[in-house]
């Protein structure tokens, strides 16, 4: 391996985990925004990061291309700003060495990602399905904490208030509101119990009162009891479907349903992604030394949004059974892989007449 080679392998795979971490922190932080909104409160702060944790390598899976088409485009663009590259070629190095590197580069990327789909990525995806379920199977009652209002329901308001809890099952001096259906409730001490036979759950709450306020009237309905108990959320934990993208390699082609299969074929068709805007990346690299390196930016992600868009739309109908399995990714790969090779090759001779005209003029 050369010395430009291993420069521009550098640089790139540098500039690729730069803007990789900052476009995952982009995402991340919409991400943890949706799994707060989707967990409700039924989960605890630390139950939410480590879900997040869990998605990031799904994450870096749609990540790294950008960052990686963006960083060799940046790279090349830089080497054209400052003449570098005009030096290269004058020094003898073929236009197409540039892009065996770019090739090269690519072909890396292919492996890792290659790697990441089909055994990282489903390894924590199914760590993520592990963990919703434990989440869906907690209570909120098991979540309160004492000298605080904790919200049980967010649709109706249910606030309930414990000045102490010593055991996930018993609290004591508890305050419990319920806006929705204007009942109050306070009593000693308050425990969770559970209906053997039929398995629900019921919060049971001792020597207390009971405060209803009427509609449309002053006068409010108050009573005292010895014992009280009402019905909370059915106890049987939320199911969560096996999804495919939480299953391995070997369950997924066991199945023979259209759905993982189709799974398994994404997987595999997906990476060559790498190959693909490592070609691409020749269009938007030129730069003049006058003009700036960034000029370029805005139009590459542009295609690259049009490309990812096609690549969604391309397995949409194979998951509906409306398309075959080699319509998945394929023919949108080679249909971007062949306007960058049409470029490459237009403009390769003009570049090449240009850069023997600079260097026959030096000599003389």
């Amino acid at each position: 391996m050369n010395i430009l080679t291993r420069y521009l392998l550098r640089q790139i795979f540098s500039s690729t985990v730069a803007i990789t971490l900052i476009t995952l922190l982009l995402v991340t932080s919409n991400k943890f925004i949706r799994i707060i909104e989707k967990t409700d409160s039924t989960a605890v702060i630390s139950d939410l990061f480590l879900l997040l944790a869990y998605s990031i390598p799904a994450y870096l899976v749609d990540v790294v291309p950008l960052g990686f088409f963006l960083a060799c485009i940046l790279t090349l663009s830089s080497l054209y700003g400052t003449n570098e590259m005009t030096a290269i070629f004058a020094s003898g190095v073929p236009y197409k060495t540039v892009l065996k590197i770019l090739l090269l580069a690519g072909a890396i990327g292919t492996g890792l990602l290659w790697f990441s789909e089909l055994y990282v990525a489903p390894h924590y995806n199914k760590k993520v399905v592990q963990l919703q379920r434990s989440i869906a199977e907690k209570n909120p009652f098991e979540l309160v904490q004492a000298g605080e209002f904790n919200t049980i329901d967010k649709k109706t308001g249910t606030v309930l208030f414990v000045r102490n809890k010593t055991e996930s099952t018993l609290l004591s001096h508890v305050f419990f509101a319920n806006p929705a259906q204007n009942t109050y409730l306070w009593a000693e001490s308050a425990k969770l119990i559970t209906d053997d036979a039929t398995g629900r759950r019921y919060f049971q709450l001792n020597k207390g009162i009971h405060l209803e306020a009427r509609e449309n009237t002053e006068k409010n309905s108050q009573s005292t009891f010895a014992t009280y108990a009402f019905a909370i959320s059915d106890p049987s934990p939320q199911i969560y479907r096996a999804q495919s993208k939480a299953m391995n390699n070997r369950e997924l082609l066991e199945t023979g349903r259209r759905w993982e299969t189709t799974e398994f074929i994404a997987r595999v068709s997906y990476p060559p992604i790498m190959l693909t805007l490592a070609v691409l990346a020749i269009i938007f690299s030129r730069a003049n030394p006058r003009e700036g390196r960034f000029n370029m930016l805005l139009p590459s992600i542009l295609l690259y949004a049009v490309f990812t868009t096609l690549l969604s739309a391309s397995i949409r109908p194979v998951f509906r059974g409306n398309a075959d399995y080699w319509q998945i990714y394929w023919w949108v790969h080679l249909i971007f892989l062949a306007i960058g090779l049409t470029y490459y090759k237009l403009t390769e001779p003009t570049f090449k007449t240009r850069v023997t005209r600079k260097s026959e003029s030096a000599r003389l």
